[in-house]
């Protein structure tokens, strides 16, 4: 319901909305704009924020206000892997992949960090691959060895780091073999989901983050890390 991605999500035009029908007998009913994962439905409303300031970063309307996403002509197919704490499992991961390869996404963005890489999921990414679909991913924020970090360290992922205003590795960002790239990753501002303060949820304690303090003017969020470095990259 943001204004700046009024207009930017994928629309799945064989899928009559609300009906609870699977129309276009994919398996899923109601994936109208995407689909959920995490929960089994068709639900893809972002309760917990970092899904909405990446996907702004990608794609936010270039309307001349607010923020511009790096491509604001493309569309976002929603996929909603995480619950509301940020929490998921490789299944539910290796299934939202799957999902946007069966229905025709180009490139697949995974701001997500896991220390065990599981077969299942290199599976996938190599399905992904054959399939002709870019695999994009942050290089995780933890400071350690990207080789270590799924999905990032899988094979045939494209790995982001992220850089400061200094164009310098920044501190929290994964390094190593796996990183293909970085992008700048430190105070991105974009798109904020109502209500949602995630850097404060997910690492106020530990960064000394304070609530609140990272919405700006209640529809935009300012945060750091990899996760926000991979998607300029994705754009």
């Amino acid at each position: 319901s943001h204004p700046e991605l009024w207009g930017q999500l994928w629309r799945n035009p064989r899928e009559i909305p609300f009906n609870g029908i699977d129309d276009d007998r994919n398996g899923y009913v109601d994936d109208v704009y995407g689909y959920n994962t995490r929960a089994d439905n068709a639900n893809i409303a972002d309760d917990n924020g970092h899904g909405t300031h990446v996907a702004g970063i990608i794609a936010a309307r270039g309307d001349g206000r607010g923020v511009e996403g790096i491509c604001p002509r493309c569309r976002l197919m929603i996929v909603k892997a995480f619950d509301s704490h940020g929490r998921s499992d490789p299944i539910r991961v290796s299934l939202a992949i799957r999902y946007a390869v069966l229905n025709g996404a180009k490139i697949i963005h995974l701001s997500a960090e896991n220390d065990q890489p599981l077969e299942l999921e290199q599976a996938l990414i190599d399905w992904a691959r054959r399939k002709g679909v870019l695999v994009v991913a942050a290089a995780g924020s933890r400071g350690k060895d990207t080789s270590q970090v799924s999905p990032a360290g899988l094979r045939g992922v494209l790995a982001v780091g992220a850089c400061d205003k200094a164009d310098r590795r920044a501190s929290f960002s994964g390094w190593g073999r796996h990183v293909g790239l970085v992008a700048p990753g430190v105070d991105i501002v974009s798109t904020r989901a109502r209500g949602t303060d995630f850097m404060f949820a997910m690492s106020g304690p530990a960064l000394g983050i304070k609530p609140g303090e990272r919405v700006v003017d209640n529809r935009w969020y300012r945060a750091d890390g990899t996760s926000f470095a991979a998607p300029l990259v994705t754009g």
